[in-house]
């Protein structure tokens, strides 16, 4: 076999790879679009809701300032409590995907994320 030809052939099967490793990555699967929908306190004591619910909650900013206090009466009870700073709620959706808030000194809410294990 001529050696040029080999070399060719492996270039051209190189950036093939490339090329398709490259789609894969921009327009490869992606987890669904949250749909757009209000908090409602009534919806998110529904299990199936709440990915939706939470997705609102992060969206509308709804419980920066909160107390600590607050936030348990309206979501209830949290899924996971470890820290004195932190609630975390499963959501469902997408298996450990957790509504993460954030309490700063003052017991208050200063950040709500999507985070998991």
């Amino acid at each position: 076999m001529n050696r040029h030809l080999y070399t060719v052939e492996y270039v051209q099967g190189a950036l093939l790879a490339a090329v398709a490793l490259g789609l894969m990555l921009c327009c490869g699967p992606t987890w669904p679009e949250p749909p757009v929908v209000p908090f409602e306190r009534a919806k998110w004591q529904e299990e199936d809701q709440r990915w939706a619910q939470g997705h609102a909650i992060e969206r509308e900013k709804a419980l920066i300032g909160l107390t600590r206090q607050e936030v348990l009466d309206l979501l209830g009870p949290p899924s996971s409590d470890v820290r004195p700073d932190h609630l975390g709620y499963d959501i469902g959706g997408i298996p450990g995907e957790y509504l993460e808030i954030d309490l700063g000194t003052d017991g208050r809410v200063t950040r709500v994320w999507f985070g998991g294990y």
